[in-house]
């Protein structure tokens, strides 16, 4: 393996790439590339390049030695640029992706976008204040499998602001979105050229309300931000258009507050609801610091939607679970983050996590963390990486499942270093496969400051194992 990087004075990149001849496990030569590319051009135009690809579909399971990594399905692969002025802002891309799940079905693949056009324009302060704004998009999916076809949408907006003060706001907004496609390989009977042209109206309001504490806590601010915000669309029938890139995203504090229920323009739920939630921060008024966020939120439906995703169920709830997140701050060395998701009624916790995070020192971490998605995982999570001494340090990992009740990985490692080199040594028990094989090893690095490392790439297994810990030895 190797790693080459540039940096000149418009473009800086990375080139990552491994090579294992004559495998006998697959009777073949193995690889893996990775560029990382970015130039600024004069007048403001970006490039950015991230290409990735490996020789086989069993690459990573076998050799990229992170139960993360051996859990991708598809590789993403774009070359992107953009130019932002002060009203306008246009983004052009091509993108494809290697799949390399074999479970994944052609006709279940990713499209490709060649090429994705998007433009995006803002004109505030119009007429009686107005705001004036447009969302559009020209794109072409293509794969091997599967209706195909380019898909054109454009969504002009118009915000009248109403606010007398810094403390509220009401902002009414009527926008268009016109969507139309030119398709090919269709099904006997449907037609190659459907389009839908609805209307959404909404009307966003909130408020922020700060109050100062009184005695030791004179120099604590709280505040209470209350926000509603409603959205009429009407029904359109939809069941001709294809479903190019349009999910239905999980409920979390910014979908909460999104006009379409779908992430994506293949699908806009008809609807009549309102969302509300209200947010209260605790802030240091001598540093800025929000000492403590908490946000709770929900979304009240007053009728049922027409508008589905092929194979998902008629949408007939009156709301939405509730969603909750608390953030904690109150010390330097202290984080705690809480988010849960819960129904009314019988429907119970949805999803759930918690995580904390002590850092006395930078190079002092100790993580503890917990994940729940009800039907799907539970687990729990220990990691730290906590000095010895001044050249001494002790690094562990330890991943749990309470579902299935077994680790999913077993971290420990040491790390020594002087003025001029320093060793890592991990051992590390973890399951490597999507089917559940299990792999140990023991990984030795050598790293000579300044120059190179030599072994296994303990480093990076490190970093993404525990949150906060850095390579980089002083």
């Amino acid at each position: 393996g190797g790693q080459f990087r540039y940096l000149t004075t418009t473009s800086s990149g990375r080139l990552d790439a491994e090579y294992l001849g004559s495998d006998s496990k697959i009777n073949d030569s193995r690889s893996m590339v990775h560029l990382r590319h970015r130039t600024l051009f004069e007048g403001g135009w970006r490039n950015r390049v991230n290409f990735q690809e490996v020789s086989d579909n069993q690459y990573f399971e076998d050799l990229g030695g992170s139960l993360s990594v051996s859990s991708i399905t598809h590789l993403d692969r774009r070359v992107t640029f953009d130019f932002h002025t002060r009203s306008l802002s246009f983004f052009g891309q091509v993108q494809d992706f290697q799949t390399i799940d074999e479970a994944i079905q052609p006709i279940d693949e990713p499209y490709q976008r060649v090429p994705q056009l998007v433009m995006q324009g803002y004109w505030p302060d119009k007429w009686l204040g107005m705001e004036l704004g447009i969302d559009g998009e020209l794109v072409n999916f293509d794969r091997d499998a599967g209706v195909t076809g380019w898909r054109l949408n454009v969504a002009p907006s118009v915000a009248l602001p109403i606010s007398r003060s810094p403390g509220w706001f009401v902002t009414p907004t009527v926008t268009l979105d016109h969507t139309r496609y030119d398709l090919d390989n269709t099904e006997p009977g449907q037609i190659d050229d459907p389009s839908r042209t609805v209307p959404i109206g909404s009307l966003d309001v909130g408020m922020v309300l700060e109050r100062q504490l009184n005695g030791s806590w004179s120099d604590r601010v709280m505040t209470l931000e209350p926000r509603a915000l409603y959205v009429h669309i009407p029904n359109r029938d939809q069941d001709n258009l294809p479903v190019f890139d349009t999910i239905l995203p999980d409920l979390n504090l910014v979908s909460l507050y999104r006009k379409n229920r779908y992430l994506g323009v293949d699908r806009i739920a008809d609807t009549d609801q309102v969302s509300v939630g209200m947010t209260s921060r605790l802030l240091d008024t001598t540093s800025g610091r929000e000492l403590v966020t908490a946000t709770i939120g929900q979304t009240r439906y007053f009728s049922a939607s027409d508008v589905t995703l092929p194979d998902e169920p008629e949408f007939l709830g009156e709301n939405s679970d509730y969603i909750a997140e608390v953030r904690f701050g109150l010390s330097q060395n202290l984080n705690f983050d809480v988010r849960h998701q819960w129904g009314e009624q019988d429907r119970g916790t949805t999803q759930s996590q918690a995580r904390l995070q002590y850092r006395p020192q930078i190079n002092k971490i100790f993580n503890v963390a917990y994940r729940f998605r009800r039907d799907s995982l539970e687990q729990g999570d220990v990691s730290w990486s906590w000095p010895l001494s001044t050249q001494w340090n002790f690094v562990g990992r330890y991943k749990y499942s309470f579902r299935e009740e077994e680790a999913l990985e077993e971290l420990v490692g040491i790390e020594y270093e002087s003025c001029c080199w320093g060793i890592r040594v991990v051992s590390r028990r973890h399951i490597s496969t999507r089917d559940g094989t299990r792999d140990s090893s023991i990984g030795l690095q050598l790293v000579l400051k300044g120059l190179s490392s030599v072994g296994t790439a303990a480093d990076r297994m490190l970093e993404r194992g525990i949150l906060g810990y850095t390579a980089d030895l002083r």
